[in-house]
């Protein structure tokens, strides 16, 4: 017993208490380092598919993250094994957003269309996009696509307030914005979507103000820092984690987001209306609040989540809205709204 003792008093020592921490950081880095080459081999075993986009058709803006260079051209490559199985490219317009045809000039009324790559058409040639799709199918509206992948309302407001030049001539219409629940992480954003630290940030303050973060600021720096090394992570990204999650906060910011944009629009044009598509099908306890939310503001909404279902261009690769898609929305579109 005295032996025993004197040894557990040993294991205490201050040599110990100093190295033993150490022992920890250093062995726990090992694991974690040694986890993410195996998910990074993991993840590169499992890519038969890859794609490739043409990113010269892309620059910063100082207003808004990322823009696309008006006039120009961006290819987008599907390849299975190597070999090319698609190939799309995408036509930019003077404005600097996507083409979209046949061209409507002379249309006496404006239909803007906000959101994000499914309203671009990723995955479509020109002619197939929704915008492309509606152009064809309606008389009177100038359908405008100011679809932009990998965004959200907050980049649309964003967009919308720091539009420099008059793209959209008509003073009567509407804008649509379409919004699919995966849009959440990207509101906040989560360190999966913080991209830049130029990204467009709100938060609702202590008065219920909607307020644009200061993106210079010191924790807005350390998250993109976080954030880069999430994006970087095969691990936590096999992990699916991200933070911060979505909660109620998070539907209220995007309400008071769709507030502002519909606020902004009716602010230019007075003779317009506003209407937000919903199609919620992740995070389903958050769809009922969100419409609750709507009625609140009075925004009118068109929920789309029971009626309409996406094949998409190529699954599973490809899950964006097909041609097919397209045309049975623009359909349910024209009926309901236009």
């Amino acid at each position: 017993m005295i032996t025993t003792g004197y040894m557990q008093m040993r294991r205490f020592t201050p040599k110990f208490i100093i190295l033993y921490p150490v022992f920890l950081i250093v062995s726990s880095t090992a694991i974690l380092a040694l986890a993410e080459i195996l998910s990074r081999f993991y993840l590169q075993g499992n890519k038969d598919f890859s794609i490739e986009f043409d990113r010269s058709a892309i620059y910063d803006d100082r207003h808004i993250y990322f823009r696309l260079k008006p006039n120009s051209a961006a290819d987008h490559i599907y390849r299975f094994k190597g070999n090319i199985i698609r190939k799309i490219r995408y036509s930019i317009n003077p404005s600097g957003w996507r083409t979209t045809t046949p061209e409507s000039e002379g249309k006496s009324q404006h239909l803007m269309l906000w959101g994000c790559s499914n309203v671009f058409g990723e995955g479509l040639n020109d002619n197939e996009t929704l915008a492309s799709v509606l152009s064809s199918k309606l008389d009177k509206y100038h359908v405008y696509n100011f679809g932009m992948p990998g965004t959200a309302i907050n980049y649309s407001l964003f967009a919308f307030k720091n539009m420099n030049t008059p793209v959209v001539s008509q003073t009567e219409g509407k804008l649509i914005y379409f919004f699919y629940s995966f849009h959440y992480p990207r509101i906040l954003p989560t360190l999966k979507w913080h991209k830049t630290s130029r990204s467009p940030k709100y938060f609702i303050n202590e008065s219920k103000s909607l307020v644009n973060e200061n993106n210079n600021s010191p924790w807005n720096q350390m998250f993109e820092l976080s954030s880069l090394v999430r994006r970087k992570s095969s691990l936590l990204d096999i992990i699916g984690f991200d933070w911060p999650p979505v909660n109620l906060d998070t539907v209220k910011l995007t309400a008071q987001l769709f507030e502002s944009l519909r606020n902004e629009y009716l602010s230019r044009f007075p003779e317009g209306d506003f209407f937000v598509i919903i199609h919620h099908l992740i995070y389903p306890q958050y769809r009922k609040p969100l419409l609750s939310e709507l009625r609140k503001r009075k925004i009118e909404y068109l929920d789309l989540t029971d009626v309409m279902k996406f094949d998409g261009v190529m699954p599973p690769i490809e899950k964006h809205p097909s041609y097919k898609d397209n045309l049975r929305l623009a359909d349910l579109l024209s009926k309901s709204l236009l």
